[in-house]
């Protein structure tokens, strides 16, 4: 897909140029103010909108190409929220109907809780083949289907707190993600880094207070804290610390639509030779938007994902769904604001946890 701007006096205007050359066929990305420009002085707003790279000449062909176009886009990463299919409990006793009729209450409430289809159709499947002619109590079955759920619950490792030498592991995300406390938490967090020294870098210079945040972090847990405003600072930096072993690094956060911030974070990426780029992606987005979002940082690099706010969810299944698309390692899930309690790095054993609850 292509990005395009158009100006005009408004934002009708300014549509209207961008459909009199692609017609129907486009995404509006991003719209701005202006103050006129060289070639349109009457301008008063930039639109940004997307198009398809390839599009058919006539308009009814474009209409139809782009309503596929657009499907097919989206049909990689949409999960079908439709209740699995009861096993039959013809031909069992009692104790396995009611041993079935658990598990299907728990298939219903994973689907409840946003995990996908295929893997809720599976656990059941297979946590029902398991109690054929057995006679268990239900603390026994419990037991069961959370063997099978974690043993179907399989999510990539990360390895970076295993790795020796020194690591630099930048956090970046959309707005609001969490980037800051997460960062926070790993830094603090006894089972990520040890007793290894820790540093952070911050170039965030776009959020109101998110310097002084950092900076009181810093004075509270005694871990050193670096402002960083341009490119060379990244240079300076590296020639006079010579004894940290962990430095986190806190981005921006913006959308990666955003042309110059791509831009501007590919270049301090470039700079900064990260060890492993951490992902924080929140969980009270909807598939779609995580997918979105996701899709896009990892063009920029993101090589692990942590997931924030699972406390602030109602379908915590979504990781479960995100993490398959994704094929990244689980780092660990933010779970409030606590520091470093509230940074959870057992994913597993904390959904079925979750799913207990509900039952």
């Amino acid at each position: 897909m292509q990005v395009k701007s158009f100006t005009g006096r408004s934002l009708k205007d300014a549509m209207n140029r961008a459909k009199a050359i692609f017609g129907e066929n486009i995404v509006i990305i991003d719209s701005i103010p202006i103050r006129g420009t060289e070639t349109h002085p009457e301008a008063q707003v930039q639109l940004s909108v997307g198009v398809p790279d390839q599009i058919p000449g006539q308009p009814e062909d474009r209409k139809e190409w782009f309503r596929q176009y657009l499907q097919s886009q989206l049909q990689a990463y949409q999960t079908q929220r439709t209740e699995p299919n009861a096993p039959s409990a013809a031909g069992v006793g009692n104790g396995e109907v009611r041993h079935h009729t658990l598990i299907i209450k728990v298939g219903k409430k994973l689907t409840e809780l946003g995990f996908p289809a295929t893997f809720v159709d599976q656990l059941v499947t297979k946590a029902a083949d398991g109690l054929t002619g057995q006679k268990i109590n239900r603390n026994q079955l419990l037991h069961h289907l959370q063997r099978v759920f974690q043993e179907q619950t399989v999510l990539l490792q990360p390895d970076l707190f295993r790795r020796s030498g020194r690591a630099i592991l930048p956090v970046i995300g959309p707005a609001g993600a969490g980037k800051t406390t997460t960062l926070m938490k790993l830094a603090l967090h006894p089972k990520c880094f040890g007793r290894r020294k820790v540093a952070i870098l911050s170039l965030d210079n776009h959020r109101i207070a998110a310097r002084e945040q950092l900076n009181q972090f810093g004075r509270i847990s005694g871990i050193p804290v670096q402002r960083i405003t341009t490119v060379e600072d990244i240079v300076t930096f590296f020639q006079q610390e010579k004894t940290a072993e962990i430095i986190l690094v806190d981005t921006p956060g913006r959308s990666p639509n955003f042309s110059d911030y791509s831009r501007d974070l590919q270049e301090w990426l470039g700079q900064l030779h990260p060890t492993a780029t951490l992902l924080t992606l929140p969980l009270t987005y909807d598939l779609d938007d995580m997918m979105f979002n996701s899709f896009l940082f990892k063009s920029l690099g993101a090589t692990a994902v942590v997931f924030t706010k699972f406390d602030e969810t109602c379908r915590p299944g979504k990781l479960v769904a995100a993490s398959r698309e994704l094929d990244l390692p689980v780092v660990g899930i933010g779970t409030g604001q606590t520091l470093p309690d509230d940074l959870v790095l057992d994913p597993v054993d904390l959904l079925w946890s979750r799913i207990l609850l509900e039952l």
